[in-house]
């Protein structure tokens, strides 16, 4: 019985290595990005109903990345909310827009906000909602 438990043993290690994600080689190592970040403080107030992103054709042929976001207020609050654009190295593409920006809703209100990408290099994002600060 302790034979036949240790070669389930294996076979479970082995069948849960060849699930893992493979890593690159040249020793960078990547771990999941969140495309939605909420704080704790946020949570009481809102939730996000809808997260999208498609591409948007430019005239070149080339396209940039749109997102679109939905919060629904369960009371009356300030937030910020922050994109972060990353191209297919995982590197942020700096934008001018960049940095929080202020938004408001009303109990019971569904909000919708957008962002386009700066470059068409981007290919990932992560959207932050926060508490507003001063």
């Amino acid at each position: 019985m302790r034979k036949q438990m240790a070669v389930l043993s294996l076979v479970m290690a082995g069948l849960m290595a060849a699930c893992a994600p493979l890593q690159p080689t040249d020793g960078t190592r990547t771990e999941p990005r969140q495309q939605l970040r909420v704080d704790a403080d946020v949570l009481y107030t809102m939730s996000v109903t809808e997260l999208v992103h498609t591409r948007i054709e430019q005239a070149s042929g080339d396209s940039l990345l749109k997102i679109q976001f939905a919060i629904k207020a369960r009371d009356t609050s300030d937030f910020e909310w922050q994109v972060t654009w990353f191209n297919a190295d995982g590197i942020v593409v700096p934008s001018i827009a960049a940095g929080y920006r202020r938004a408001h809703v009303v109990r019971g209100q569904v909000r919708y906000f957008s962002a386009i990408a700066p470059s068409t290099d981007v290919v990932d994002f992560q959207l932050h909602l926060r508490e507003k600060r001063e």
